[in-house]
């Protein structure tokens, strides 16, 4: 067994996980501990498992989570062949310049208007019970239905390239504009972020996290790969482990409301507990990182980011978040 190591630092080796491909933290000779993969314990253990091949699961994942990650692979196919169809979906997404090629890259998809669309399709090769561990379905009156409908789609990928979950959008202004799959054994909106470049070496210290999928595409496209986008949920402490495997800073680019910059407060701590430098970009007048690209374009977006200050500098002036939207207002006429 290799294992590449990176730097040395006091009593703390930083190493290349076996496992996941990221960095991981020798605080004793014999004791890891990845932030990226949650993997610990001896190098005696990891040479054991290595040696003979006995991984548990996919990267990690229990064994018996195959049948999710199966199910969800051929949920991801067909709401992205569902999508090639002139539907509610493809338009919308052409109405948000979503092209050809950026619904390849991310695997978009639309989930039709119908309660029993995705299930008539995997009802013959799935057990009811399979197929409602998956998170794709809810047991009401009748039998299984399905949970995304009439929503377009964003397949959430985790740290092997397999579909771990979904998030679903409304084309319209109905509430909630996004639902995710409900939480299982390979899923956590607490532990995964959208878009996170996991098969990537990172390419700079730095990377971009943002609030909506929406946001995240346009980032990408813009040509920052290094980004990733929250699920619907604040910053946690297993997100910003996971951050601090690859990255020293961040650039907190959340929508530039009330909540987004109370949620920009309460992550600022976060961060900082994992030795994350964070910077704040201000998108005013755009709301948010997507709505910015779509009016100015993607330099302007990246030149944008590139400006942030100093987020702690910026947050900790004002007493209230009402407050710095109003000065972010003003400093943007």
């Amino acid at each position: 067994m290799q294992i590449k190591i990176k730097a040395r630092e006091n009593n703390i080796t930083e190493c290349e996980c076996p496992f996941c491909g990221s960095n991981m933290m020798f605080v004793k000779d014999d004791v890891f501990s990845c932030f990226a993969c949650g993997k610990s314990g001896s190098l005696n253990e990891i040479k054991n498992i290595l040696t003979h091949n006995i991984k548990p699961g996919l990267f990690g994942y229990p064994e018996d989570a195959k049948i999710i990650l199966e199910i969800n692979e051929k949920a991801a196919m067909l709401y992205y062949e569902n999508l090639k169809e002139k539907n509610a979906g493809s338009s919308y997404f052409k109405k948000r310049g979503i092209r050809k090629e950026d619904v390849d890259r991310f695997g978009l998809g639309y989930a039709p208007d119908n309660f029993t669309w995705l299930y008539d399709k995997l009802k013959s090769e799935y057990s009811k019970e399979d197929l409602e561990k998956s998170g794709l379905f809810r047991q009401g009156k009748y039998g299984l239905y399905d949970f995304f409908r009439n929503r377009v789609m964003f397949p959430i990928f985790g740290y092997d390239g397999s579909v771990i979950a979904f998030g679903g959008r409304v084309m319209d202004d109905s509430k909630p504009k996004y639902i995710n799959s409900s939480e299982n054994e390979i899923f956590s909106k607490h532990e995964n972020l959208y878009g996170f470049p996991y098969d990537e070496k990172p390419k700079s210290e730095s990377i971009f996290i943002c609030e909506g999928y929406m946001d995240l595409i346009a980032v990408k496209k813009a040509g920052i790969s290094d980004s990733a986008a929250v699920l619907g949920t604040a910053l946690t402490k297993d997100h910003a482990r996971l951050i601090a495997s690859r990255y020293r800073h961040v650039y907190l680019g959340l929508d530039s409301d009330a909540a987004g910059i109370n949620a920009m407060k309460r992550s600022l701590r976060t961060l900082h507990a994992y030795g994350l430098s964070v910077s704040v970009p201000e998108f005013m007048p755009a709301k948010d990182p997507d709505e910015f690209y779509q009016k100015y374009g993607g330099e302007k977006l990246k030149k944008r980011i590139e400006k942030a200050k100093n987020a702690e500098r910026v947050l900790s002036k004002y007493a209230d978040a009402n407050t710095l939207l109003d000065v972010l207002l003003q400093s943007a006429k």
